[in-house]
């Protein structure tokens, strides 16, 4: 699970980086509050689908790849 979280607090800063976002622009686009990105962004935190989802939803990324392989 750690190294879940840590895959979506990755791709969360790279898309901060690449958008020159800041932690507030962050969750005043997720609806959260400031120290519920930080939280995310620490790589700590465990995720339902549904958030997951909101999080893809609302920054238009993938964070989750699914493989039937």
């Amino acid at each position: 699970m750690l190294k879940w979280s840590q895959g979506i607090a990755m791709k969360i800063i790279d898309y901060m980086q690449e958008h020159k976002l800041s932690r507030a622009d962050i969750a005043a686009r997720l609806a959260c509050s400031p120290q519920y990105v930080s939280k995310i962004l620490s790589g700590h935190t465990n995720f339902s689908f549904k958030s997951i989802a909101e999080i893809e939803k609302r920054l238009n990324i993938n964070i989750m790849e699914i493989s039937f392989a």
